[in-house]
Protein backbone atom coordinates (compact mmCIF):
# COMPACT_ATOMS: atom_id res chain seq x y z
CA UNK A 1 0.00 0.00 0.00
CA UNK A 2 1.19 3.37 -1.19
CA UNK A 3 0.42 6.80 0.64
CA UNK A 4 0.22 10.22 -0.60
CA UNK A 5 0.24 13.24 1.59
CA UNK A 6 1.53 11.30 4.26
CA UNK A 7 1.96 13.90 7.86
CA UNK A 8 3.56 12.78 10.78
CA UNK A 9 2.98 14.38 14.03
CA UNK A 10 2.79 13.14 18.42
CA UNK A 11 0.38 13.64 20.49
CA UNK A 12 0.28 12.98 24.20
CA UNK A 13 -2.18 11.36 26.58
CA UNK A 14 -2.50 10.62 30.52
CA UNK A 15 -4.27 7.95 32.59
CA UNK A 16 -4.52 7.29 36.69
CA UNK A 17 -1.63 5.30 38.03
CA UNK A 18 -2.26 2.37 40.23
CA UNK A 19 -0.89 4.54 42.99
CA UNK A 20 1.91 5.82 41.11
CA UNK A 21 0.66 9.10 39.83
CA UNK A 22 -0.38 9.74 36.55
CA UNK A 23 1.02 8.09 33.54
CA UNK A 24 1.70 10.31 30.70
CA UNK A 25 2.76 8.70 27.19
CA UNK A 26 3.06 9.82 23.37
CA UNK A 27 1.08 8.74 20.40
CA UNK A 28 2.49 8.67 17.02
CA UNK A 29 0.13 9.88 14.66
CA UNK A 30 0.41 9.13 10.53
CA UNK A 31 -2.07 10.90 8.76
CA UNK A 32 -2.14 10.50 4.44
CA UNK A 33 -4.00 9.42 2.20
CA UNK A 34 -4.01 5.65 1.35
CA UNK A 35 -3.63 3.48 -2.31
CA UNK A 36 -3.90 0.29 -3.50
CA UNK A 37 -1.70 -1.04 -6.52
CA UNK A 38 -1.34 -4.26 -7.10
CA UNK A 39 -1.97 -7.14 -9.26
CA UNK A 40 -4.57 -9.34 -9.24
CA UNK A 41 -3.73 -12.88 -7.31
CA UNK A 42 -5.62 -16.06 -7.45
CA UNK A 43 -5.31 -17.36 -3.62
CA UNK A 44 -5.86 -13.68 -2.61
CA UNK A 45 -8.81 -12.70 -0.32
CA UNK A 46 -9.38 -9.50 -1.21
CA UNK A 47 -11.91 -8.26 -3.82
CA UNK A 48 -13.03 -4.61 -5.44
CA UNK A 49 -15.82 -5.03 -3.01
CA UNK A 50 -14.08 -4.29 0.04
CA UNK A 51 -12.82 -1.15 -1.48
CA UNK A 52 -15.98 0.25 -2.41
CA UNK A 53 -18.23 2.91 0.17
CA UNK A 54 -14.77 2.60 2.15
CA UNK A 55 -15.30 6.77 2.38
CA UNK A 56 -18.97 6.45 3.72
CA UNK A 57 -18.29 3.50 6.07
CA UNK A 58 -15.31 5.61 7.61
CA UNK A 59 -17.96 8.46 8.11
CA UNK A 60 -20.05 6.11 9.68
CA UNK A 61 -17.64 4.84 12.13
CA UNK A 62 -16.56 8.10 13.03
CA UNK A 63 -20.26 9.54 13.72
CA UNK A 64 -20.42 6.13 16.06
CA UNK A 65 -17.24 7.10 18.01
CA UNK A 66 -18.42 10.96 18.41
CA UNK A 67 -21.53 9.67 19.96
CA UNK A 68 -19.39 6.94 21.87
CA UNK A 69 -17.55 10.03 23.10
CA UNK A 70 -20.11 12.35 23.98
CA UNK A 71 -21.57 9.46 26.12
CA UNK A 72 -19.01 9.61 27.69
CA UNK A 73 -18.42 13.08 28.56
CA UNK A 74 -22.14 13.28 29.98
CA UNK A 75 -21.66 9.96 32.15
CA UNK A 76 -18.27 11.99 33.77
CA UNK A 77 -20.47 15.43 33.92
CA UNK A 78 -23.51 13.37 35.75
CA UNK A 79 -20.09 11.56 37.56
CA UNK A 80 -19.32 15.46 38.62
CA UNK A 81 -22.26 16.62 39.48
CA UNK A 82 -22.96 13.98 41.79
CA UNK A 83 -19.53 13.56 43.66
CA UNK A 84 -20.51 17.96 44.08
CA UNK A 85 -24.17 17.08 45.42
CA UNK A 86 -22.46 14.31 48.24
CA UNK A 87 -19.72 17.14 48.95
CA UNK A 88 -22.45 19.79 49.27
CA UNK A 89 -24.51 17.89 51.41
CA UNK A 90 -21.48 16.75 53.69
CA UNK A 91 -20.56 20.10 54.54
CA UNK A 92 -24.08 20.56 55.57
CA UNK A 93 -24.78 17.87 57.54
CA UNK A 94 -21.17 17.67 59.50
CA UNK A 95 -18.50 20.68 59.18
CA UNK A 96 -16.10 18.65 60.83
CA UNK A 97 -15.84 15.49 58.73
CA UNK A 98 -16.73 17.21 55.67
CA UNK A 99 -13.08 18.78 55.29
CA UNK A 100 -11.48 15.59 55.07
CA UNK A 101 -14.37 13.70 53.18
CA UNK A 102 -14.21 16.65 50.13
CA UNK A 103 -10.51 15.70 49.53
CA UNK A 104 -10.70 11.71 49.60
CA UNK A 105 -14.46 12.46 47.27
CA UNK A 106 -12.24 14.51 44.83
CA UNK A 107 -9.67 12.40 44.72
CA UNK A 108 -11.24 9.30 43.62
CA UNK A 109 -13.05 11.20 41.61
CA UNK A 110 -10.22 11.84 39.29
CA UNK A 111 -9.23 8.18 39.80
CA UNK A 112 -12.57 7.07 38.47
CA UNK A 113 -14.05 9.60 35.82
CA UNK A 114 -11.23 9.78 32.97
CA UNK A 115 -12.88 11.31 30.03
CA UNK A 116 -12.72 8.90 26.92
CA UNK A 117 -12.02 10.53 23.44
CA UNK A 118 -12.93 7.40 20.83
CA UNK A 119 -13.11 9.72 17.85
CA UNK A 120 -9.77 12.06 17.43
CA UNK A 121 -7.93 9.29 16.00
CA UNK A 122 -9.99 9.12 12.67
CA UNK A 123 -9.68 12.08 10.64
CA UNK A 124 -11.06 13.21 6.85
CA UNK A 125 -7.62 14.13 4.94
CA UNK A 126 -7.92 17.94 4.09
Amino acid sequence: MLHFNMEYYKTTGSEAGTGNGTHYYTIHNFRGRPANIGKRSLTGNFSKNDLVRINENAKKLKSELIMKTNAAKNKRLIFWLVLLSIIGLTWLINKDIAVPVSIGLIVVGFFLSHATDYDSWLEEMR
